[in-house]
């Protein structure tokens, strides 16, 4: 990889990153106004309590898992080294 397409790589990955931020900032309120509730009449009908620590599993949870699947895609940029720079194909003028 040379140092331009390290930039670029580089660049592509701070926006999956900023991805994530924003995405977490729109799921949170989404789910403390509008799921929380519903998840707490739900589980309280079949129990008489939880652990409140079992919330993070839904607020974090699809952040992770949308953190994983830009990983498996947009894999980090490595950078370049002299070796491939060695290996990089010559173009002559």
């Amino acid at each position: 990889m040379t140092n331009e397409e390290f930039r670029r790589a580089k660049r592509a990955n701070d926006r999956c990153a900023m991805l994530l931020v924003v995405a977490f900032i729109a799921w949170l309120p989404v789910y403390l106004i509008f799921v929380m509730p519903t998840v707490r009449e739900v589980v309280l009908r079949h129990i008489d309590a939880y652990p409140a620590i079992l919330h993070l599993v839904p607020i974090f949870g699809p952040i992770v898992l949308l953190g994983l699947a830009l990983a498996k895609f947009f894999p980090a940029p490595k950078r370049p080294t002299s070796a491939d720079a060695d290996q990089a194909p010559r173009t002559s003028d």
